[in-house]
């Protein structure tokens, strides 16, 4: 499950999920496309083998996740996405753009199997944790990362990473350490742990009875299908939770579907 991209008002394909628009041209996050939002609608183009596009009379040249442009009245446009890193440095008439998660150094398709006890961290600075679950014992890693995971002493370790993790449902005994600094937290989930964003939403569907935690110092809290015994503790109605998952932000909000 990914979050959706909005762009201008239009909802990109998942292929550019993620990924920045300047001067309403976007880019796909592995370079290989490129469009242009007119009239609400998306125009489709592939990448010249050079990187060198002209949109508008805008010089624009990409090169592994960086942008550089020459030319006036460059407009960041209106992004609706969570986890979006975009730095602009300005320089006379050239602006060179750098998007998060689109130049990490390895694309990966890990499946692997994980035994119980096993813990999962994910860590990284700028991009979001998509969640998903699969139905069965083993853990799916998908995505663009600077460093390819590690398993070692029962934790698999996922460092800087722009993609989806797949946790295995059937699998319940996993304990779970996701952390990103600016991003949303979104998806499937049904393990303990905790997830923590620093800026950023936390949005997810339970599919397990846990005991739900929650913490934000500036947004709200809607937790559905649970009941609240306490400041921000949540609890399943009828069932004995199987552990805590605590979900924390410092900007943001969380909301909590249980489905379990």
């Amino acid at each position: 499950m990914r979050n959706k991209t909005t762009i201008n008002g239009v909802e990109m394909p998942e292929e550019y999920s993620g990924t920045g628009v300047v001067n309403n041209v976007v880019f796909s996050r592995d370079g290989k496309k490129y469009a242009v939002i007119r009239s609400g609608k998306l125009e489709e183009h592939d990448m010249p083998a050079n990187g060198k596009v002209t949109v508008d009379g805008m010089q624009i040249q990409y090169r592994n996740g960086s942008v550089s442009m020459k030319g006036s009245g460059i407009s960041m446009g209106n992004i609706n996405i969570g986890g979006m890193n975009i730095r602009s440095n300005v320089r006379g008439g050239t602006t060179t753009i750098n998007m998060g998660g689109s130049s990490l150094e390895h694309t990966i398709d890990k499946i692997g199997a994980v035994t119980p006890g096993d813990k999962i961290c994910l860590t990284t600075k700028n991009n979001s944790i998509d969640l998903d679950l699969r139905d069965d014992n083993q853990l799916r890693i998908k995505g663009d990362t600077d460093k390819l995971p590690t398993y070692e002493n029962g934790v698999v370790q996922i460092f800087d990473f722009n993609g989806t993790l797949w946790l295995p449902q059937q699998e319940s005994n996993l304990e779970l350490a996701l952390e990103t600094k600016n991003g949303t937290i979104s998806g499937e989930i049904a393990h303990k742990g905790y997830v923590e964003t620093k800026n950023g939403s936390i949005n997810l569907n339970v599919y397990a009875p846990l005991e739900i935690h929650t913490s934000t110092k500036n947004g709200t809290i809607n937790v559905k299908g649970m009941v609240e015994t306490s400041r921000g503790v949540y609890m399943p109605r009828n069932e004995k939770p199987i552990g805590i998952l605590r979900t924390i932000t410092k900007n943001g909000t969380i909301k909590i579907n249980y489905r379990a």
